[in-house]
């Protein structure tokens, strides 16, 4: 979703979405949501590997850390294809009383 400007600064820019074809979206959307997934996987196997002795809580650590690679790049993707929709929404539920 950023690029960077040098290797020195490591400054990110923003890519502009209106700027690539359809074919470069899809092909970033797919590269990224494989690295992002990938890296989660890594990083919730390692934990799981370190932290606990049961292999079902291993796995469910690899599998929450792939969870949040996918969100993030879900998140990415809607914001490379244009849909608007804000990372930082607050979603809030309402409570209606029951009247019974």
């Amino acid at each position: 979703m950023s690029t960077e400007k040098s290797l020195f600064f490591k400054e990110k820019v923003l890519v502009d979405r209106d700027s690539l074809t359809e074919s470069q979206k899809w092909s970033y959307v797919t590269d990224n949501t494989l690295k992002m997934m990938s890296f989660g996987f890594l990083c919730g196997g390692t934990v799981g590997l370190v932290a606990f002795r049961s292999v079902a809580t291993r796995a469910a650590f690899a599998a929450f850390g792939a969870g949040c690679g996918i969100g993030k790049a879900y998140v990415d993707t809607k914001y490379i294809l244009g849909h608007d929709v804000s990372a930082e929404t607050v979603w809030k539920a309402q409570v209606v009383k029951n009247e019974s």
